[in-house]
């Protein structure tokens, strides 16, 4: 006879009987097992004083258990109070957060059987492009480059709208300017402290630029004005 009061029973049976299923005592945790794994995270000469099973705080089953007892790590001794869990396919193991609080890369767990850990499964961010290396003395260099460039020009256009005795004299003057350029940039730059290496590297390719630049200005005004070339 199937009765709502028998159903209601055996419901509550079924209930009981499935609780104690998954709540079944896990194997006591031996202080030889303790022992192992205490010596798997890095302790020495370890001697386990004792085991306090269903001893971890705040724990819904009995899988918790205190160790305490003492072991020398990197060589001095140490009293150790460790928390120990169980799992079904672990066994009883210790654990702890890889990382700082806020920003855990992974979680570390000692087992009988070893260590192992458990890490997030993303990819990993892309490396930062690589910083591109500037030698010291280089925007100088490029400086001078670019004023050599616009000298260059402004010298041909001038040349070409000059007359053919204008163009002689400009040419000589021109060259008398460019055997000068570097020999003054050399004694500005040494008249700086600038001995050698990539100061004098910085101090001579600023003070050809400099010059450079003051000579395309002074052409730019022959272009404006070709009767002042001497």
């Amino acid at each position: 006879m199937n009765t709502p009061a028998l159903k209601l029973i055996n419901q509550i049976l079924a209930l009981v009987l499935l609780t104690a299923t998954c709540y079944a005592d896990p194997k006591p945790l031996s202080k030889a097992d303790a022992t192992t794994i205490l010596e798997n995270m890095g302790y020495k000469q370890t001697k386990v004083a004792f085991v306090i099973q269903d001893a971890v705080p705040m724990a819904a089953t009995p899988n918790g258990a205190m160790v305490t007892g003492l072991g020398r790590m990197n060589g001095k001794l140490e009293k150790i109070e460790k928390q120990f869990f169980y799992d079904n396919d672990i066994g009883w193991f210790y654990t702890e957060d890889r990382g700082e609080r806020g920003n855990v890369s992974g979680i570390r767990i000692w087992s009988a059987n070893g260590y192992s850990e458990t890490k997030p499964e993303f990819e990993p961010p892309p490396p930062a492009p690589p910083v591109p290396h500037t030698p010291p003395g280089q925007a100088q260099v490029d400086d001078l480059e670019r004023a050599n460039k616009e000298i260059g020009e402004v010298y041909q256009k001038l040349m070409s709208a000059l007359p053919p005795e204008k163009q002689k004299s400009l040419r000589e003057a021109q060259r008398a300017w460019l055997k000068s350029r570097d020999p003054d940039a050399d004694r500005i730059a040494r008249d700086g402290d600038a001995v050698g290496g990539s100061a004098y590297r910085v101090d001579f390719s600023t003070a050809a630029a400099k010059l450079t630049t003051e000579r395309t200005e002074v052409l730019r005004g022959y272009l404006a004005n070709p009767n002042s070339i001497p």
